[in-house]
Formats: C-alpha cells, sequence, structure tokens
C-alpha cells in the first residue's frame, strides 16, 4: 500500500496480496518478480521493500496515471489517482454533482454527502491565521 511515482504524477496502489502482485508485475512487464525468492509472498516482499519499491517506481515512472489505472482495474489490481486541484475539478462526478467551492477565495469541495429531507450546514472556509 503505497503511493508511486508516473510520468504524469501518482497514483495509490493497494496490492494486498500475492495474487495481486503477481498481476502488477505482469503488468509492469516484470512477470519474473513474482518468483523470485525476495518478492515472491508478502513477508518476503516487506523486509525486502525498499528495493523492491525502487524497482516498482523505476517502472511506474515511464507510465501515465491513466494509463497504469486502466491496466490495474483491467487486472482486478486495487490503485487509484491522486488528483491535483485541477484534476478535482475536472472530474466528471465532482462537476456533475457540483460539489466544487469557493470560500474566501479558496478552492474547496462540498461534501459529497447529500440527503434527501435534510440541508446540511453551509461550509465554511478554514480559520485564518492572525498576523
Amino acid at each position: 500500500y503505497t503511493a508511486v511515482e508516473c510520468q504524469d504524477g501518482y497514483i495509490i496502489l493497494a496490492v494486498g496480496n500475492d495474487g495481486q502482485f503477481a498481476r502488477f508485475a505482469k503488468i509492469l512487464g516484470r512477470a519474473e518478480w513474482a518468483q523470485m525468492d525476495d518478492y515472491r509472498t508478502n513477508a518476503a516482499r516487506v523486509i525486502n521493500r525498499t528495493d523492491l519499491m525502487g524497482l516498482i517506481e523505476s517502472e511506474t515512472k515511464t507510465w501515465l496515471k491513466s494509463d497504469l489505472l486502466t491496466a490495474c482495474e483491467n487486472e482486478k489490481v486495487p490503485a487509484g489517482p491522486i488528483n491535483d486541484l485541477a484534476e478535482v475539478f475536472a472530474d466528471p462526478q465532482v462537476q456533475h454533482r457540483e460539489l466544487q467551492l469557493d470560500l474566501d477565495g479558496v478552492p474547496s469541495v462540498r461534501n459529497p454527502i447529500r440527503f434527501s429531507n435534510i440541508e446540511l450546514p453551509d461550509p465554511r472556509p478554514s480559520p485564518k491565521r492572525e498576523e
């Protein structure tokens, strides 16, 4: 479970078992990792995490986020985007649900929870620091 760098930002990976790791290694074109003693089991990957993360990021840095996320989804490897503000506000769900706010000049996101018969209080900006 970690964030990894891609060409255009970061994604979060949740590779929680040996099968997911084997599928992820295959996505990266490194299927042999799943057969190596240092990475075959979760326990071995934990012990060798620093080395493995270096190998993983050397591969993920060659991918665009959207391409790697699509490949992970197709192979049932849990992963998700880490969005910057522009990506957050461009998200179709954020737009459709009208979640973007401007709170005293600070771009913000409304609470996504909606109730059919209750209005949540208007959001307030974070307190300003006294100078």
